[in-house]
């Protein structure tokens, strides 16, 4: 049976995670005012992700023509080749000996959790999961992700972006060296950081253009100009020429929409570049810009580690200043299934923050009650899907979470206990628990 509703009845991280729990293999679809992308998942694991608007296979032709690691002439060829026999591009830049399978699977990865981690951005939307007994994707190629991975690594994003945004503004802005006589080397390099930034020239494909060649900073034995940074903002150093866009060195620099932000944040932090408002305007990628990730606030919980009572799985709570999404669920025409399946999902969760509860203060909460005045979970969170409160009960060497039916009736799963076990860390003061 297909499981069906809106992005405003139930969050993307309850979705994810109850098909992760259920181990369920089918395809989540999910429409947008501006895109449609489809999630195929085996045995409760991403294996994919394709949106309407860039194919995942142009995208990734794309992105490997930007990062140089494929030329025009040998993208046309593949391209012309998939054309007539059918087959993925991938297979034939494989075939081809254009690129190794583990280039090809690291690129793979990369598109797919870029359009995953897009999706938590969303607010609206509608969404179906249609099961099936087997989903198509390259098993030589691609790893199959956890959903508690793409999960934990959301909650990373969203939390940092506010910060990011505040310099980064915009993808079409452009960047240049404050300084290009200062040495920029990565840290932990010592005399062989020029040879460092000579390999970095011939994987970015930099040593033939003479503009990029120019930015180039000077390089001397020692100094107060010698500056150290992350191998990531080493490369994100060397494209931010005073040319090229924030979408182009997204492109060209291999390492992902949020992980080249970053780095471009850290270099202005450090004052190593500086914006340049370019003399004429030029052809550029529009920037949809980071301010839209914080259109709805977003925050997202997520980790689970898998033991004998915690079921492994994720955890995530959209904070909406509106209190629209923090409701309890207004679901009355989805199935009795959905909602019970989300319950315990929900469960799972609470079940989550009791244990990272105990793990901060040294003992467990009271009530559910605490989980909220913490911040480890919202106030809707304590209720199940049709607005019932969910009960705790709590011994010396036990907990348990208890919930019920639409009916009112108690479950067997709907039901959680854990054991408590010895604790001999002192209680950390009161207060809301930081996340940064």
């Amino acid at each position: 049976m297909a499981l069906e509703g809106t992005l405003r009845d139930f969050t993307l991280a309850d979705i994810f995670q109850l098909i992760g729990l259920q181990r369920k293999t089918g395809v989540l679809t999910l429409a947008g005012s501006k895109d449609t992308v489809s999630v195929p998942f085996e045995q409760g694991r991403i294996v994919g992700a394709d949106s309407e608007q860039k194919h995942i296979e142009d995208r990734l032709g794309h992105v490997l023509l930007k990062t140089g690691k494929l030329r025009p002439e040998q993208l046309d060829r593949v391209l012309r080749l998939q054309r007539e026999t059918g087959r993925r591009i991938g297979d034939l830049l494989v075939g081809e000996n254009i690129l190794t399978r583990e280039d090809l699977a690291r690129a793979l990865q990369l598109q797919v959790t870029q359009i995953l981690y897009r999706l938590f951005r969303w607010s609206e939307g509608e969404f179906r999961f249609a099961q099936a007994a087997s989903v198509e994707y390259d098993r030589r190629c691609f790893r199959p992700i956890p959903v508690e991975n793409i999960l934990m690594e959301g909650l990373r994003i969203l939390d940092e972006w506010p910060l990011i945004e505040r310099r980064v503004r915009s993808f079409s802005l452009v960047y240049g060296p404050t300084d290009p006589s200062r040495i920029v080397r990565e840290e932990g390099q010592g005399d062989s950081g020029e040879a460092l930034e000579d390999s970095l020239d011939s994987f970015l494909g930099l040593e033939s253009s003479g503009a990029e060649a120019s930015a180039r900073p000077a390089r001397a034995a020692s100094g107060p100009d010698l500056v150290t940074v992350s191998a990531q903002e080493l490369v994100a150093y060397r494209l931010a020429d005073g040319l090229r866009s924030v979408q182009d060195i997204i492109d060209r620099s291999d390492l992902g929409e949020f992980e080249t932000c970053k780095a471009l944040y850290a270099l202005l932090e450090k004052e190593l570049i500086q914006e340049v408002v370019p003399e004429q305007e030029r052809p550029s990628v529009r920037g949809r810009g980071l301010r839209a990730v914080l259109d709805r606030g977003l925050a997202t919980l997520v980790a689970l580690g898998a033991s004998g009572v915690v079921v492994a799985g994720g955890w995530l709570a959209f904070q909406d200043p509106g209190a629209r999404l923090l409701a309890p669920y207004p679901v009355p025409q989805l199935s009795e299934t959905l909602r019970l399946s989300a319950s315990q999902a929900r469960l799972a969760r609470l079940e989550f923050a009791v244990r990272l509860y105990g793990l901060y203060r040294g003992r467990y909460p009271e009530s559910l009650n605490d989980l909220a005045t913490m911040g480890l979970v919202t106030e809707s969170e304590l209720r199940d899907p049709w607005g019932k409160s969910y009960t705790y009960l709590l011994s010396r060497r036990s907990y348990q979470i208890r919930g019920l039916d639409g009916q009112g009736q108690a479950r067997p799963d709907l039901i959680l206990t854990g054991q408590i076990p010895p604790v001999s860390r002192p209680e950390a003061p009161a207060g809301r628990l930081s996340r940064r």
